[in-house]
């Protein structure tokens, strides 16, 4: 199961990439493998990763300071090592502070509004699915 959310600019802005290197890793978030960023769990598996709206997703640490960024997609593959329900609330949690500290929105997969209903729903999903294994 892929778990799917987004940080966006408010309407017609953009992040520079210095501000948004600096936000996620002020979030635990550290560059790593498929030229992405990850939060780590501390057996050192990806809890979550974070790539770039822009195709193809990935960053480049030489040229991200000058570039300017209009949202990031973060997500998971679950299962992973933690339970899944925690999974998707570190997402949550980590992209409300990332939106707050860019003056962005969170949105989800499709690009709508995070709102209280749908952050539920993705929860239930994560626990069914997590159910579904003996």
């Amino acid at each position: 199961m892929i778990v799917t959310l987004r940080v966006c600019a408010l309407g017609d802005a953009r992040w520079s990439g210095t501000k948004l290197a600096e936000a996620l890793e002020m979030q635990g978030l550290v560059y790593g493998r498929y030229q992405v960023f990850h939060r780590h769990h501390i057996d050192g598996r990806s809890l979550f990763s974070v790539a770039s709206l822009r195709e193809p997703g990935t960053f480049d640490p030489q040229t991200m300071a000058t570039q300017e960024f209009r949202g990031i997609t973060i997500f998971a593959v679950l299962p992973g090592p933690l339970d899944p329900v925690q999974t998707v609330e570190a997402m949550i949690a980590t992209s409300r502070r990332l939106a707050e500290s860019l003056a962005g929105m969170v949105q989800d997969a499709k690009g709508l509004p995070l709102s209280p209903q749908r952050a539920a729903a993705l929860r239930e999903e994560a626990a069914r699915f997590h159910a579904s294994f003996p």
